[in-house]
């Protein structure tokens, strides 16, 4: 287990940094009653917004329904989760409240109805209500903000963070260097939940020892840590901590897994991973929803367990550069082939192309219609 779950505050009290916040959002809960403007938390990632929601529900005696604003962007979607809530009340025979993540996030590249359905929600709550927000500066946030009480969570002070991971370093039974501390505590600028994971993985707690930090590994490193993690944990840390574009990492992953001769049926579990990590990918860049980055680790992830390390095509640069950008015939080729394949025209033309090009010349690939034209 993550580090970050396993320590995580079993209490509001045991909590570290934001105590004015935390006792704001405590007391609001503790004389809630029907008509009270609902709690708007903000602040940076990792500055406990979530587990203080979460906690004070626990400690009050609330279930608590749970809505991701960045997942649910429609009216129709908020009406279908809150509606039952807002208009029965509990279910369960215990009160519930509601808690609302990523408020911001319901502002995406398009409006689909949801920012004015939860402004009007909030209005009238029927039941006690507690949103989450990183970035309020949004002009659309501003009927949320009038509506809502705010309180504003900051980034844990270096000295608080670094007594709280010295006790999760002895609980462990885990050791890191003063110069290591030292770095944990700067480079997670205020987020416990990544301080606790970079120290877990310095610390060999994931398999991992590399002792790099939060995008420290090249994709290279990164890949063949990947496949070496003992476990899911460390794998993950790996993925975690390459520092490369998305898309350089899905196409190192790819050439690995095509490179690597492993049994066809474990080849074709992986690539349809690494598909969908790529189709994921292009609905991130054409909807710019860039907060649903994090589930693409999660696609890469299932391709672990088996023997891979990190490989590139032996093709030239220059073949690579022609096949993605001269003529025609190229991208109907990849328009073509691309579907068959569930990836991307732009992943298929600079990754799966070369690997097609490579074994229709050593004839273990039966020439596709059309190829001829493209190997010269």
């Amino acid at each position: 287990m993550m580090w970050s779950e396993r320590h995580r505050p079993a209490s509001v009290a045991g909590m570290v940094g934001n105590e004015e916040a935390r006792a704001a959002a405590a007391s609001w809960l503790a004389k809630w009653k029907k008509g009270v403007k609902p709690l708007l938390m903000t602040g940076p990632p990792g500055t406990g917004k979530t587990t203080t929601a979460s906690l004070l529900a626990a400690r009050y005696g609330y279930d608590v329904i749970g809505l991701n604003a960045s997942d649910a962007r429609s009216k129709s979607r908020i009406r279908g989760i809150l509606g039952p809530v807002l208009e029965r009340g509990s279910v369960t025979g215990r009160p519930q409240l509601v808690f609302v993540d990523e408020a911001d996030g319901i502002h995406g590249r398009s409006d689909y109805g949801g920012a004015a359905e939860l402004a009007a929600i909030l209005k009238e709550p029927a039941v006690p209500m507690i949103l989450a927000a990183n970035d309020d500066s949004h002009d659309r946030m501003k009927p949320i903000k009038k509506a809502c009480k705010q309180v504003r969570f900051m980034r844990v002070p270096p000295r608080l963070m670094r007594v709280f991971l010295e006790g999760v370093l002895e609980r462990e039974g885990a050791h890191l260097g003063p110069g290591a501390m030292i770095r944990v505590v700067e480079e997670s600028r205020g987020d416990m939940r990544a301080m606790l994971n970079l120290a877990q993985q310095l610390a060999g707690g994931t398999g991992l020892q590399t002792g790099a930090p939060p995008g420290g590994l090249d994709v290279g490193s990164g890949v063949d840590a990947f496949f070496a993690a003992g476990d899911a944990d460390g794998a993950r840390a790996a993925l975690w901590s390459i520092s490369a574009d998305p898309l350089e990492k899905i196409r190192a992953f790819f050439s690995s897994v095509v490179m690597s001769g492993m049994p066809a049926a474990d080849l074709a579990d992986c690539l349809d991973a690494i598909s969908r990590a790529d189709v994921l990918l292009g609905r991130i860049r054409k909807g710019q929803n860039w907060r649903l980055l994090r589930y693409l680790d999660s696609e890469l992830e299932r391709t672990r367990g088996r023997k891979v390390r990190y490989a590139r095509y032996d093709l030239p640069w220059q073949l690579l550069g022609r096949i993605r950008w001269e003529a025609a015939k190229h991208r109907k080729f990849a328009g073509r082939e691309a579907p068959r394949l569930h990836v991307s025209r732009s992943f298929f033309a600079t990754s799966c192309l070369p690997c097609m090009i490579r074994c229709t010349r050593d004839g273990t690939l039966e020439p596709p219609e059309g190829i001829e034209e493209l190997m010269g």
